[in-house]
């Protein structure tokens, strides 16, 4: 099985009180092909001192004013090198194992994009709910229908 590079990009702005755990969440992986990008809009709050603390660890980050979280978004895509890419908030984490499925997922070439399933925590980082995800429509996604009007967003 080849070892496939996972882009992980997180957007912050003001996040002190939950980027530490996202960026140990990618950074703590058991998989370590991996490529983290961290895009701050010029935060004034310790969020950029927390990233300076695991920047040897971490693959490019900045910290500067933007328009918006879709503006960070747009930056931190042009630095990604990886075969696979994959967004962050500033307050989620991933799982333990999350990117040994992801890579083991698209050894399969038919696979083109995964989404997960939307879980809520508590502020002690315990599981209090779940939705399952539902089956997407490649029209509809090639309409624009999963837009939160219409349908729920991807």
């Amino acid at each position: 099985m080849k070892n496939l590079k996972i882009s992980i990009i997180t957007v912050s702005y003001n996040a002190v009180e939950t980027i530490e755990e996202t960026i140990l969440s990618v950074l703590n992986q058991s998989y370590k092909n991996i490529e983290y990008i961290i895009i701050d809009g010029g935060s004034v709050d310790g969020t950029v001192d927390i990233i300076k603390k695991y920047e040897n660890r971490i693959s490019y980050w900045i910290s500067e004013t933007d328009n918006g979280m879709y503006d960070a978004l747009v930056k931190g895509l042009s630095h990604v090198t990886g075969d696979i890419c994959a967004y962050i908030n500033a307050d989620d984490y991933y799982q333990l194992y999350a990117f040994d499925i992801v890579n083991e997922i698209f050894q399969n070439k038919e696979i083109k994009w995964i989404t997960g399933i939307n879980t809520w925590y508590n502020n002690k980082s315990q599981i209090t709910g779940v939705i399952l995800p539902y089956k997407y429509r490649a029209n509809f996604i090639m309409k624009g229908i999963y837009n939160g009007k219409y349908l729920p967003f991807i």
